[in-house]
């Protein structure tokens, strides 16, 4: 049975009063701060938009540099989050605490735990938390793949992998596919905020999904460690919405981006042995008995101090510098011993009873995984594509199952995969069409029959045939460029800028970390009415040249229709524009005759914290105004006007200037609202490429009671390229044909230094020059 709350409560504020910093005691959820001195308040690294650590006196430019200054400095506490445990001092207050064969004091490594009773099986979530702009913590699908990959391997001893020497535990982890509400997931979510991104605030009250049914990870920058949770289950409060495992992005998943020694998946391996009880190896030092002190497990020697690299020391018999819970080195950790396996077991029989799916029934024997970056262009003579096949049962793929299917528009054709080693397979396509669009997905089964695909369900994996791009247009918005803009609404007009952000669903930032964009207006910061207002508003790109035939066009752009307007401060609520004014403005407001006109302006009657120069608009729903007299307007609303319905912005590419063909069309409550999304499309699939091609993009506020935010930024259209055309010598006119025309313009320039007839680009017009034009005479090449 889980030990109770109050006991557990009771017990952990008698025996550790204080946690570190690590345990979030002393988290931070106030406003982002922007400097140096303000960060100096903080006791946890904070990383602000140009990538810089800020923490107490110094700076470092990556967490890398963070770190190693912290190995200098002699503190270890980045490796774990996680603090010691006095077990004698739990010992002492075991009477609070009801029996329990892993308790904070005590392991019983009885029989009933033992991994040859069965799998239990646990669904995970990753949540990937990035800063505000989403240029810091991004984690791809693959990447968040590989570290549940690695969890199997580490927790399931799987042949040929390198935790493979370890014991088989027979717990099992898996991407959820279904979610708290039942809807089919991939199991990953991502959030961009910057304090939660500093691991600031309580984002796991906003983000958690269940913690009694689903393991909840996230990424982030840990406070500073390579991760940690914030309790054992034995001590905490198991099933809380604070129940989680916290890894620093950067030591997440395969090749993880930090670089050795902790670039191999290992960080996560580590904290779920914490999530599922398991103590540091080098918990409580020397001497004692072993299932009662100490790290509590009788077959890992006692240590006096944590290894670092991979070679440790032990109190008595072989050092356990090869266990995932001491801080060795990510390549050097390879086993959990049978009693730590025990403990977990216990663990989740005891402290999370409803986590885990138990039976053999439920067993995966492989997956499918991405295996690196896929392209986004192939050369026409071909390309080899690989997937990783994961063996979660030993011998659990069927050898030679495995197969490629690709097309370029047709049906598709079947191409056998190849081992690489390490569950690396690849083939090879044949030649392929330039300019078309290759498409391909994998297949693999298990030993029981059941096939796999990735991408699942009826996705594809796509790529264009080229040798290069060659950009035709492109605009960052970091310098003018001759749009258009035109349009009917009444506010909220296109315009280019550094995006000032007003807290009211309008991008803080552009879409690639140039600095500047296109968006909807954007007011200072006095009065933030950026919104687009009954109508529309529309950006059209000047003419481009894409009659090459094989051309692209790409964009990031960023939409979003609330009524809900800004956050208030404390004391201000939003009119029906969205903009903030004082409660008193509203509590002065009953009776007067002209609230519904929208020509009032508050700073000008002495309310000195309304915004300079803007009227207050109460015209909507929300506030249940009449016709004029406000006797039934609730000065208490909320500005949470309309619903955004019928508001969208619309992507739409021309070939003519006349006829419109729409890419795309964002509308309220598409799930990518409020979000930087860039997109890429192959014009000859929509128009016939020519010269004239032009791109526009309209935003459009169907009334006045929502807020229409919207952005665009990188526009490129790229022409694809297959090659050199064939050169054609002796054409000097380029009319496709080498005749009379051209010997007219040789012997024009005989003698002489030019350009126009010096075939060879000797210097001079000449007998060589005439050869190789009589020997090239008549119909140039196709």
């Amino acid at each position: 049975m889980r030990s109770t709350p109050t006991a557990l409560t009771l017990l952990a504020a008698i025996t550790l009063s204080t946690h570190s910093v690590y345990g979030k005691e002393a988290s931070y959820s106030g406003p982002v701060m922007h400097n140096s001195d303000e960060m100096r308040k903080f006791k946890t690294p904070w990383q602000t938009e140009d990538g810089i650590i800020h923490f107490r006196d110094e700076q470092y430019n990556s967490w890398r540099e963070y770190f190693d200054a912290r190995s200098r400095q002699g503190d270890i506490n980045f490796h774990c989050g996680v603090p010691e445990y006095d077990i004698e001092a739990w010992a002492e207050h075991q009477a609070f605490l009801p029996p329990s064969d892993c308790s904070m004091s005590n392991t019983n490594p009885a029989q009933s735990y033992d991994p040859s009773n069965g799998v239990f099986r646990i669904p995970c979530v990753v949540h990937v938390i990035r800063n505000d702009s989403g240029t810091q913590g991004n984690i791809s699908e693959a990447m968040v793949q590989s570290g549940i990959r690695i969890l199997n391997e580490d927790f399931k001893a799987i042949a040929g992998t390198n935790g493979g020497n370890g014991t088989n535990c027979e717990i099992e982890f898996y991407l959820a596919t279904v979610d708290p509400d039942g809807n089919e997931t991939n199991g990953i979510t991502y959030s961009n905020n910057t304090n939660w991104y500093n691991d600031q605030g309580a984002y796991y009250d906003q983000l958690a999904w269940d913690p009694d049914n689903y393991m909840n990870i996230y990424t982030n920058t840990a406070s500073g460690a390579l991760g940690y949770v914030p309790w054992l289950p034995m001590e905490g409060s198991p099933g809380s919405n604070a129940d989680r495992v916290v890894v620093l992005w950067e030591s997440y998943g395969d090749n993880a981006p930090i670089g050795s020694p902790y670039n191999k998946g290992r960080t996560l391996t580590h904290e779920v042995g914490h999530y599922l009880g398991l103590h540091h190896t080098f918990n409580g030092g020397c001497g004692g008995n072993c299932s009662s002190s100490g790290d509590l497990i009788c077959d890992t020697p006692p240590q006096d101090q944590a290894t670092f690299g991979c070679s440790g020391s032990s109190c008595s018999g072989t050092p356990p510098d090869d266990n995932y819970m001491d801080y060795s080195d990510d390549l050097c950790m390879e086993r959990f011993t049978p009693n730590q396996s025990r403990r977990m077991r216990c663990a989740l029989i005891n402290y999370r009873p409803l986590l885990a799916e138990e039976g053999e029934g439920e067993i995966e024997y492989i997956s499918l995984e991405q295996y690196g970056t896929n392209p986004t262009l192939v050369a026409p003579d071909g390309v080899t594509l690989r997937v990783r096949i994961n063996e979660l049962q030993q011998n659990g793929y069927e050898a030679g199952s495995g197969r490629l299917y690709i097309s370029t528009g047709g049906s598709y054709q079947s191409v056998p995969l190849v081992s690489e080693g390490s569950g690396i397979y690849g083939a090879n396509t044949s030649e392929l069409e330039c300019g078309s669009t290759l498409m391909w997905f994998f297949t693999a089964d298990d030993v029981n029959e059941t096939t796999l695909r990735l991408p699942t369900g009826t996705g594809v994996f796509s790529a264009f045939v080229a040798d290069e791009f060659g950009p035709a247009f492109s605009d960052n918005g970091e310098t003018a460029v001759a749009y258009s803009v035109t349009g009917t609404a009444s506010d909220g007009e296109w315009t280019r800028g550094d995006p000032i952000g007003c807290d009211r669903n309008d991008p803080a930032t552009d879409g690639d970390g140039s600095g500047r964009c296109w968006v909807t207006d954007n007011s200072s910061d006095n009065d933030c009415d950026s919104d687009v207002d009954d109508g529309f508003t529309r950006l059209t790109s000047p003419s481009i040249d894409a009659s090459g035939g094989n051309a692209t066009v790409s964009y990031t752009r960023y939409f979003s229709s609330s009524g809900g307007g800004p956050n208030c401060p404390a004391g201000f609520v939003a009119d029906c524009q969205g903009t903030c004014f004082p409660q008193a403005v509203y509590d002065d407001w009953q009776g007067d005759s002209v609230c519904d006109d929208g020509t009032f302006v508050p700073s000008e009657y002495g309310y000195n914290d309304a915004p300079e120069g803007v009227a207050i608009f109460l015209n909507c729903d929300t506030f249940n105004c009449d016709d004029g007299d406000c006797s039934g307007c609730d000065g208490n609303g909320g500005g949470s006007g309309g619903t955004g319905d019928g508001d969208y912005l619309s992507i739409e590419l021309s070939n003519n200037g006349t006829a419109w063909v729409e890419l795309e069309r964002v509308e309220s409550g598409d799930d990518t609202e409020g979000t930087w999304v860039s997109k890429t499309f192959a014009v000859a699939d929509y128009v016939t490429p020519t010269s004239n091609v032009q791109i526009r993009f309209t935003a459009v506020d169907v009334g006045s009671e929502t807020i229409v935010e919207a952005a665009i930024d990188s526009v490129v259209l790229e022409v694809l390229s297959c090659g050199e055309d064939e050169i054609c010598i002796g054409d000097l006119n380029g009319d496709g044909l080498v005749n009379g025309v051209d010997l007219s313009l040789i012997l024009g320039n005989w003698g002489l230094n030019s350009a126009a007839a010096d075939i060879n680009e000797d210097g001079t017009v000449d007998g060589i020059d005439l050869s190789l034009l009589l020997g090239n005479w008549g119909l140039c090449p196709n």
